[in-house]
């Protein structure tokens, strides 16, 4: 009874993980062929992510080793001159088809249990079925939500990114805390909603806005977050803690705990946070100007995934800095 219990579980993340790596495959086939670019893949422990700022090869994919990052293998493909709406639309397909595969493999786990014979065998590979089916599901689920019309803290979460992307001129909208959406929310939507709130209120420079969205992630429960969202909270909360509302304990605490990721961060964003943090915390000008100096350099870097506007905020911040430590030479 034990030995087919473990069978059965192990049946069924075999079952997710083949399904998964299998979906990740086709979507990465379709979406290359219409231009789009390889930016990262994770999986487990594991993380390939294309590096714009390698100097020497840029752009090449490089393999890290992470905590535990995704349960399902995730790609991410980026494209500037794919129009999003087309690619919203694109996962209403998906749904359909994942709906589609999950009705097949649930008919032959039906044939398999009337027809095969009772071995271990077979218990495999019914359960390695059904874990397809419960992957496609999810995903079915998951790209449903995505190509349906954005409610409650996805509204929000959109409507700030295509503020940013569609690079309104100043000044730019405000956007009260969405206080009675975020409290209805996932982990992960919370996670989401608060790093584009707080990015988008660097670029109003609204203080008030920081403070809500940083102490706003301190209450969130964060032990079941991936890596990838351990590091957005992280990134975010060591860089207020080291300049908006200086606390050296904090700031040194949350640097600390995603101190690899962080350090890995060569866009001028995650150069930029290192340099205030050096200056403001380590009281380091020395390191502060190093990291600047990386930072400065990888503003001249083309990322697609670094909007305009964005880059128009590290610009002013790298350069507020620069003109202190210029001073003090």
């Amino acid at each position: 009874m034990i030995i087919d219990f473990l069978i059965g579980l192990l049946g069924i993340i075999a079952g997710i993980t083949f399904f998964a790596l299998l979906a990740c495959g086709v979507e990465y086939l379709i979406w290359k062929s219409k231009g789009f670019v390889l930016m990262y893949f994770t999986f487990f422990f594991l993380r390939w992510e294309k590096d714009f700022y390698d100097r020497e090869h840029p752009g090449k994919v490089k393999l890290s080793v992470t905590r535990l990052n995704q349960l399902f293998p995730t790609l991410l493909m980026m494209s500037s001159a794919y129009p999003l709406e087309k690619a919203r639309k694109g996962n209403r397909i998906v749904m359909i088809v994942m709906s589609v595969i999950s009705a097949m493999l649930f008919f032959f786990i039906c044939a398999l249990t009337l027809l095969a014979p009772s071995t271990r065998c077979y218990l495999f590979l019914r359960f390695l079925l059904a874990g397809g089916v419960g992957y496609c599901l999810t995903r079915a689920h998951y790209a449903l939500k995505q190509s349906g019309t954005p409610s409650g803290l996805q509204k929000q979460i959109l409507e700030i990114r295509d503020v940013i992307l569609k690079e309104t001129p100043d000044p730019l909208p405000a956007f009260p805390f969405a206080h009675p959406e975020f409290e209805k929310a996932s982990l992960g939507e919370k996670v989401v909603y608060l790093g584009i709130f707080y990015r988008y209120a660097e670029m109003r420079n609204d203080l008030m806005a920081m403070a809500e969205a940083a102490h706003a992630y301190e209450k969130l429960g964060t032990l079941t977050l991936t890596e990838t969202g351990h590091t957005h909270v992280d990134g975010t909360l060591f860089v207020y803690y080291s300049f908006r509302e200086k606390n050296p304990e904090l700031a040194k605490k949350y640097y600390q705990h995603s101190r690899k990721a962080i350090d890995n961060d060569m866009d001028c964003n995650g150069r930029r946070k290192l340099a205030y943090y050096a200056y403001y915390i380590l009281e380091d000008k020395a390191l502060a100007r190093t990291y600047l100096e990386q930072g400065l350099w990888a503003l001249t870097v083309e990322d697609p995934r670094m909007a305009k506007l964005e880059r128009t905020l590290e610009e002013r911040m790298l350069g507020y800095l620069k003109s202190l430590l210029d001073n003090e030479s």
